[in-house]
């Protein structure tokens, strides 16, 4: 069918996209209310300049037309579509849209150009006459038909429909003082669903309307889906449990598994639907794959996805980059689809090494009757494997563990496959160079499967095999090695007047010199001056920055500065800032740290449902383009130092901002009356009713987490901010939270997840003859964890609804959950480190808590966010655990630089696994900003010595980089915090054993 111009504007529905005020030509100024309006070259003609439209319109038929002023001269004024990687802009005067493959254009004197090549299409536009053109893409009949003042020109180029990447329409100007202004933008209706929905809403003034129509839930979220955007289909983002269980045709009942499969623990991953397809692979096996999905943005997708060829999709991840993907399109289906182009294991391996985002997938390619399954290589999705024992056993993968069979965790350190020749199940590995599973340094090196880390005979009939020939290419450069001597000494930093900075200590100036020549003595002067500056080995570095080159190597010298002695001389705050005031180097790197995690958390904020009409408003634009002018602008970062909490007067009156996070502390309690044992058991313990102990999602709709008090389940406030940080008020927390404030609109409100467990208050010891007395046990909840969120929680922005939820968790409550359900999520881990810190974060992930700000203080509340922004990632690229710093101390800086490498290298095999499963069992997603693709990649080409200084003390010289970034923000008082783990920050550590590690086995962990 070929739909006419007259057909879409009487017939079609209204698009809201515009001229991209970031996508552009600096000689182009986007005017206007909506940004309507590009202006070209406001002073003089300057080059080529141009600009791209908002959204790609690879899918569908669209009609918009472009409004040309009068000044209609020079070299040449085009109209047309093309890529993201088209040109925006050149110093010369050319006819830019068509120049090269990238791109398709109409020149204003007639003729259409494209790679490089050009032809006479009409007539040339009479100069200095304002006109009308419009554009039709279809993209089903792949054609651009041009339209002038509504006469229709003809069909100017065809085949667009093979372009693989997204097109968006284009406009470029070599005449000074032009204007485009975009007039009618209209689609036609893609079904007649589409068309019922754009009815619907055209009736529905506001979303919450939405909510009291008379009309089935599924349908309701479906017209929510889009309720702000009439016309635009959004890509589906899903959330999903996943699992795959490979069986023989025999006399065996595996319905028991099948109902764990479908009906388990697996299902609270993904509560909005539920599918299972069976497929039989040989006279004797049979594969099962099952797809739980939690609906974050876009139509809902079952899985698995399959496609007319029998080709099945499990896919549960996100796709943020690597791929291109228009707003328009579902990442599942593109990604199927760019499966199924070609069957071969290479173009499997280089298909899953572009994708950018978390992700674990189990493919089923029909065609060869294999099964292609793993994990991103930070594995930040978890994804488990059952090997078979046996010749009777099974085979299965899972997102979490299924009955009561052993499980391991699937390693990243490549993908896999697996297919079934007459009896024998073959597996085949294919390595990610140089990446590391603890128990398996050899493996991409040796072809022996016993150094694959499987600590068990494996079946005789199945059979695992190494195909180093064919190795997942790699995204993540290697860490930069390189060391320089215009490494930092804390003397550079110091201001001429000592006593500045001599806070803590009565040292002279003598001992300060002294104590920095020890430093000093750890430079040896290992060759000559080459150049007088060295471009960054980061890309994104060197486009803005020059590292100077060293004279001298540091060669990791084992004498070391004595960091107790400039614990006593640095004041961290005044160190941090006379950092910023005089080294522009270290200025312009925290500048594009603090830009590359901006980005990585606005592709986090807004990739759910409820927020992507947001992310295209006038309003979102306008706040972004005024926070991007803020960037370096102390007056406008510098947050309040004054409690958020407004009614709390009292309280920002105390001198000392320790004094106020006290009081706010005690206000909140004294609120809530939950001091004595006694009211803590009735109003903040849980239930022990079996029902309680369920996660909240599979809960019966009026029941409260355990954590709230039972009489909560009445009375709780159900939270509508739709993000959440896991908040301990350290300075990766806090550094994210701010970044949320930078892109999200400043009327949504953000939820802050606060977690901290009983703490008995010492009693005072009696005297010898002293009768005992009948006394009130009090629980203390001010843990460190509590304390630096409230205090962090003052340095954010005053003017957005903080939501700072207090988790308390009673000794109690923790037992019981952790038996009763915790333990199955940890599994397959078992130390006590695993057992404390998935504790903490399941609580805190869980949201239930109550308010410790707002005027709703003190009242039980329950956060509904689906998505958990989470700090990991930060210490192991920045040297922020303490055995960086003995690495530091023992070998140099050669040694941090080996441990930094082997941390990045293995936080595949580290907690975020685990983090996945605990926190996905609520129902809501956790992302992990730190470990986004771009971010990694900048902080492993920049130099060390510009990332930490572990001369320095804690709370300066860990995380240098971040901290300078957290100063700008506004966070100055967080930013010299030291680094302090959440067990030990929830008090969780130590709470029922005192005397265990944390690499010990975990005692209380029962995961036969």
């Amino acid at each position: 069918m070929v739909c006419t111009r007259h057909q879409i504007i009487q017939d079609g529905c209204e698009e809201q996209w515009t001229w991209n005020k970031k996508d552009k030509s600096h000689e182009v100024k986007v005017q206007g209310k909506r940004y309507l309006t590009a202006h070209f070259h406001p002073n003089w003609s300057n080059g080529t300049a141009g600009v791209r439209g908002s959204v790609p319109l690879n899918y569908g038929r669209h009609y918009w037309e472009i409004k040309v002023s009068q000044r209609i001269f020079g070299t040449s004024m085009m109209f047309g579509i093309g890529t993201r990687s088209a040109r925006l802009h050149v110093d010369s005067f050319v006819n830019m849209l068509g120049e090269d493959e990238h791109s398709w254009g109409l020149s204003h004197k007639g003729l259409l150009w494209h790679n490089g090549q050009c032809k006479e299409f009409t007539k040339p536009f009479t100069e200095n006459q304002a006109t009308t053109l419009g554009m039709l893409f279809d993209w089903f009949e792949g054609t651009l038909t041009y339209f002038k003042d509504g006469v229709s020109l003809g069909v100017g180029f065809s085949g667009l429909n093979n372009i693989d990447e997204d097109l968006f329409p284009l406009v470029s100007s070599t005449a000074a003082k032009t204007e485009m202004t975009l007039g009618i933008r209209r689609r036609a209706y893609l079904s007649l669903q589409d068309r019922c929905r754009a009815t619907i809403l055209s009736s529905v003034k506001r979303q919450n309307e939405i909510d009291i129509l008379p009309l089935p839930k599924t349908i309701k979220r479906f017209l929510k889906n889009y309720s702000n955007s009439t016309c635009r289909l959004n890509k589906t983002t899903v959330m999903c449990g996943i699992c795959c269980l490979l069986t023989e045709r025999n006399e065996k009942d595996y319905s028991d598994l099948m109902h764990c499969m479908e009906y388990g623990q697996i299902c609270h991953r993904g509560p909005d639907s539920s599918n299972t397809k069976e497929v039989t692979i040989s006279d004797k096996h049979v594969l099962t794959l099952t797809g739980h999905v939690l609906h974050l943005r876009g139509q809902l997708t079952s899985q698995p996805l399959q496609n007319q060829n029998g080709d099945l999709l499990l896919w549960n991840g996100e796709i943020f980059g690597g791929i291109q993907i228009g707003e328009e399109q579902n990442d599942t289906d593109i990604l199927l689809q760019l499966l199924t182009k070609d069957a071969s294991p290479k173009h499997i391996l280089k298909t899953m090494a572009n994708v950018e985002g978390p992700w674990s997938f189990i493919y089923w390619q029909n065609a060869t009757q294999t099964v292609y399954f793993g994990r991103d290589m930070f594995g930040r999705r978890s994804l488990l494997w059952h090997l078979p024992r046996t010749v009777d056993d099974v085979f299965m993968l899972s997102s979490v563990r299924i009955s009561d069979y052993k499980f391991q965790e699937v390693p990243s350190v490549g993908l896999y496959s697996m297919h079934v020749i007459s009896d024998v199940v073959t597996m085949t590995m294919y390595p990610r160079d140089e990446a590391v599973w603890p128990g398996t340094s050899f493996l991409v090196k040796s072809s022996d499967p016993s150094h694959f880390c499987i600590p068990f005979t494996l079946a005789p009939n199945f059979d695992f095999q190494f195909d180093k020939a064919q190795m997942v290419p790699m995204s993540i450069p290697k860490l930069n090695k390189q060391l320089h001597c215009s490494i930092r000494s804390p003397s550079k930093n110091f201001s001429t007047d000592a006593n500045k900075l001599m806070t803590k200590s009565e040292l002279d100036e003598d001992s300060i010199s002294s104590s920095i020549s020890k430093k000093d003595d750890t430079l040896e002067s290992s060759g000559s001056v080459n150049e007088a500056t060295a471009k960054a080995e980061s890309s994104y570095v060197s486009e803005r920055a020059h590292i100077p080159s060293s004279s001298h190597t540091w060669t990791g010298s084992k004498k070391n500065v004595n960091v107790e002695i400039l614990e006593e001389i640095i004041d961290p705050k005044s160190y941090l800032e006379n950092v910023l005031q005089t080294d522009e180097l270290m200025n312009k790197l925290s500048d594009q740290l603090t830009d590359v995690l901006l980005k990585a958390v606005t592709l986090r904020v807004y990739n759910q449902v409820d927020l992507q009409s947001i992310k295209n408003s006038d309003s979102y634009c306008q706040q972004m383009q005024a926070l991007q002018h803020a960037d370096n602008s102390a007056e406008i970062c510098q947050k309040t130092s004054v409690s958020y909490s407004s009614n709390k007067n009292d309280c920002a009156q105390k001198e000392s901002y320790s004094d106020r996070v006290t009081c706010l502390i005690d206000h909140v309690h004294s609120e809530n009356s939950c001091n004595s044992e006694s009211d803590m058991s009735e109003k903040c313990s849980s239930k022990t009713t079996e029902d309680n102990l369920l996660p909240l999602n599979v809960k019966h709709t009026k029941d409260c987490s355990p954590d709230v008090a039972s009489s909560c389940s009445e009375s709780e406030i159900v939270g509508n901010a739709r993000v959440a940080v896991l908040f301990s008020g350290g300075i990766d927390s806090a550094v994210i939270t701010a970044l949320v404030d930078r892109c999200l609109p400043e009327d949504e409100p953000v939820d802050l997840m606060n977690v901290a467990f009983e703490q008995k208050a010492k009693s005072p010891q009696k005297k010898k003859d002293e009768r005992p007395k009948t006394e009130t046990i009090t629980t203390n909840w001010k843990v460190p964890d509590r304390v630096t969120g409230y205090t962090a929680l003052q340095e954010l922005n005053p003017n957005r609804r903080w939501n700072f939820i207090e988790v308390n968790v009673s000794i109690k409550e923790l037992q019981e959950l952790r038996t009763n359900h915790i333990q199955h999520l940890l599994y397959p881990l078992e130390s006590v480190l695993d057992d404390s810190i998935g504790c903490a974060v399941w609580f805190a992930s869980r949201g239930c808590g109550i308010l410790g700000n707002t005027e709703q203080v003190g009242k039980a509340y329950r956060s509904t966010a689906k998505v958990i922004l989470c700090g990991m990632g930060a210490d192991e690229q920045l040297a922020g655990y303490s055995r960086h710093r003995g690495k530091f101390m023992e070998h140099g800086w050669e040694g941090l630089l080996e441990e930094i490498e082997m941390e990045v290298n293995r936080i595949s095999a580290r907690n975020l696994g685990r983090d996945d499963r605990i926190i996905t069992d609520h129902g809501k997603e956790s992302r992990f900003p730190f470990i986004d693709e771009n971010v990694v990649n900048y902080l492993q080409k920049l130099p060390i010595q510009y990332k930490a200084d572990l001369s320095l003390p804690r709370g300066v010289g860990e995380k240098l980089l971040l901290r300078l970034c957290a100063m700008k923000l506004g966070l100055v008082k967080t930013a010299t915090f030291p680094k302090r783990a959440i067990q030990f920050g929830s008090r969780i550590a130590k709470t029922e054993n005192n005397k265990e590690k944390g690499s010990d086995k975990c005692q209380r962990l029962n995961t036969k």
